[in-house]
């Protein structure tokens, strides 16, 4: 699957959708498809464009993912001349695309700050049964700089069998809400079963909590 990082550079270079637009000369609406990974082709002009005012490669911009689970393949990309009158990824893979970016890769495999920072709400907590009736929660503040500082210590990026990876179970969505059922491996072994909750703000959709049961 192609997926288009244009959000990651951003957040990088601290440019906001406007700032943008201004600088490659295209329209918010449009630059906002190719952001969010709802278009389908982009000139070489446009790529050459937004390199040159995010200062990045192409390779930073866009990359290939191999996915477990049936998607659309993409096939032509970097060969049509239009961003408009395409057919949409759906906002399936969107969500997909968020959760692999900001939790699987960001947060549990790299411990890459800009990755989580991506797809995570800045208000998203993970909820958890404690003794008794009563529970707690762990903010994504907390939950990044835990990563980062492993990521520093060299306990991330994982690398082979004991890379995290997810089976999508299900994926329901009404209007701007969305709940994501996942089974979270290591191994092939099944750790957690994961239900996420996000919603879609003005600058795409963001995990705001997630519950998990535990697997023996």
């Amino acid at each position: 699957m192609i997926i288009i990082n244009l959000n990651v550079m951003m957040a990088k270079r601290k440019m906001s959708l406007t700032e943008l637009s201004q600088n490659v000369g295209i329209t918010m609406a449009n630059l906002s498809k190719l952001k969010n990974n709802k278009a389908k082709a982009i000139r070489f002009s446009l790529l050459d464009l937004i390199c040159d005012t995010l200062d990045c490669q192409p390779s930073d911009i866009i990359e290939f993912k191999k996915m477990k689970t049936k998607i659309l393949i993409v096939t032509a990309l970097l060969l049509a001349t239009t961003l408009t009158g395409q057919e949409k990824i759906s906002e399936k893979e969107i969500i997909k695309n968020t959760i692999e970016t900001a939790y699987i890769a960001g947060l549990q495999n790299e411990g890459e700050q800009v990755k989580i920072e991506s797809g995570f709400h800045p208000d998203f907590y993970l909820l958890g049964i404690d003794q008794g009736d009563t529970m707690w929660r762990y903010s994504i503040n907390d939950w990044k700089e835990k990563a980062i500082q492993k990521r520093k210590n060299g306990v991330l990026p994982l690398t082979g069998d004991k890379k995290v990876s997810a089976i999508y179970k299900s994926i329901d969505i009404t209007e701007n809400a969305a709940v994501v059922k996942l089974e979270y491996y290591v191994n092939k072994k099944q750790i957690f079963t994961d239900y996420l909750s996000l919603y879609k703000f003005e600058s795409g959709w963001k995990i705001v909590s997630k519950i998990f049961y535990k697997h023996q």
